[in-house]
């Protein structure tokens, strides 16, 4: 029984070992269409991505986004945020007929993107509103307890990165994004011009380090002797 448990152990860790490697993409819209309402795929500077550039390939773009779920369009992945070393995906925001509304609760424009689980409960670690300065595009607000405010997000995809989470959100969970785009004035649900986009959503998990690999190594060797020991 110790040798059957402890192989098929070693087996699920060396697995694991190996999907951690690398990054892991969870969208990317080059060959995936989500049905989100107000937002569709197409390239950027066509389609509903029509007032973007920059990104790679195909990314989900759209305007009035408030119709799916009480908070906009969500997009929402499981991950295990005892092993997340970072998550990165591209952002665009920009207005091209009226300004950004700044967000009041579940209303106004807004990118937000959540850590949800059990152990930690609902984590804000994102936030983006209208740029004080330009409220034709956005940055992030101090509300984020992982980025901080003043990163910019304009009409070129930007690449965001969020990473430390240990402490902030712990155990295996969500990672959501709520994306809300409304009219002029901030009314719901229809003619909206405020456009939003998101592209290449990544995760990059932490790999073994070298002594856990050789120390599990060494388990699986045990356990050939002891079957060999035993027939």
């Amino acid at each position: 029984m110790f040798v059957k448990n402890l192989s098929w152990a070693v087996s699920l860790i060396f697995l694991s070992a190996g999907a951690a490697s690398a990054s892991t993409v969870l969208a990317d819209f080059d060959t995936v269409s989500p049905s989100v309402t107000g937002m569709s795929v197409s390239a950027p500077g066509s389609g509903s991505c029509a007032l973007f550039s920059g990104g790679s390939g195909n990314a989900l773009c759209g305007t009035n986004t408030d119709s799916v779920g009480p908070n906009g369009a969500i997009l929402s992945f499981d991950v295990n945020y005892d092993i997340l070393r970072n998550v990165s995906f591209d952002l665009a925001a920009r207005s091209g007929n009226d300004n950004f509304d700044f967000a009041g609760g579940t209303f106004g424009d807004f990118i937000r993107v959540f850590g949800r689980t059990v152990q930690s409960g609902s984590v804000l670690l994102a936030e983006f509103q209208a740029d004080p300065g330009n409220r034709t595009e956005m940055q992030s607000t101090a509300a984020g307890a992982l980025l901080g405010d003043g990163v910019e997000i304009g009409n070129i995809f930007t690449t965001i990165v969020l990473s430390d989470f240990d402490g902030v959100v712990d155990g295996e969970g969500t990672l959501e994004f709520q994306l809300l785009s409304t009219a002029p004035g901030g009314t719901r649900g229809v003619n909206a011009f405020e456009d939003l986009g998101i592209d290449e959503v990544k995760v990059e998990v932490v790999p073994l380090p070298a002594p856990a690999l050789m120390l599990i190594g060494g388990l699986a060797a045990i356990a050939v002797v002891r079957r060999r020991r035993r027939a």
